[in-house]
């Protein structure tokens, strides 16, 4: 079905080119595949790479053929339609993606590009929430693809760029909370939950107390010694 229609409107396309007088290229005469700057018929855009938006424009440049009609992941897109504009407005889900445009008689261009919208995702195994009796606490996470920059902000804090999992030192007593982000290679930024937590490091037991106190009882202990002494000759 969807090829009849193509076929009409092609040849709707062929008898409308000949009432207006237009030249329709042979297509042994055409380049069958064109991609460089010389090329009759290419895809301007999209080009080949990462897209951070789900809207993406397909537009074509050519100097002979103004019917021309494509495809998205193989998929016949408007079956049996020839398009007169030179762009198309597309919204594509995220992911890789292959377009093929066509133009009657001049032959194909085809486009692979990538897109990605969906911030990383941001898991924080440390610190947990409870109590800690340390000054350090370990700052353990973990992500779902791979980066291009990583920060944390502690307690409100500016941001602070590592490199992976590290440590928390130096902190107070108190309540404590530390979010974590990241980046990844297109420029979509993810964060993890706030985590709240807090340090309350004993205080150390009174070493000069106790040797104070052993002092006093071996002064005590001689003094007995020699008073009974004196007691008994």
């Amino acid at each position: 079905m969807k090829r009849t229609a193509l076929a009409l409107t092609l040849i709707l396309a062929l008898l409308g080119s000949a009432l207006t007088g237009t030249k329709l290229f042979n297509q042994a005469e055409a380049n069958p595949s064109p991609s460089g700057p010389d090329a009759t018929f290419r895809i301007v855009s999209p080009e080949n790479k990462t897209y951070r938006t789900n809207k993406i424009t397909l537009s074509v440049t050519s100097e002979h053929a103004p019917f021309w009609y494509y495809d998205v992941d193989g998929a016949l897109v408007g079956p049996g339609m020839i398009w007169i504009e030179n762009s198309v407005s597309l919204n594509l889900s995220d992911g890789s993606h292959t377009i093929v445009a066509t133009a009657f008689a001049l032959g194909s261009a085809c486009v692979t590009f990538t897109i990605d919208t969906t911030a990383p995702n941001v898991s924080v195994t440390s610190p947990q929430n409870k109590t800690y009796e340390s000054f350090d606490v370990p700052l353990n996470f973990t992500l779902n693809e791979l980066v291009s920059q990583i920060a944390y902000s502690l307690d409100g804090q500016d941001n602070v760029t590592v490199a992976g999992n590290t440590t928390l030192t130096d902190l107070p007593d108190g309540d404590h909370n530390v979010t974590v982000y990241a980046q990844d290679i297109t420029g979509n930024v993810g964060a993890s939950e706030i985590l709240c937590f807090s340090v309350e490091v004993p205080e150390p037991f009174p070493i000069t107390l106790v040797a104070a106190a052993s002092v006093s009882v071996a002064v005590v202990g001689v003094s007995l010694l020699v008073y009974f002494k004196k007691r008994n000759p």
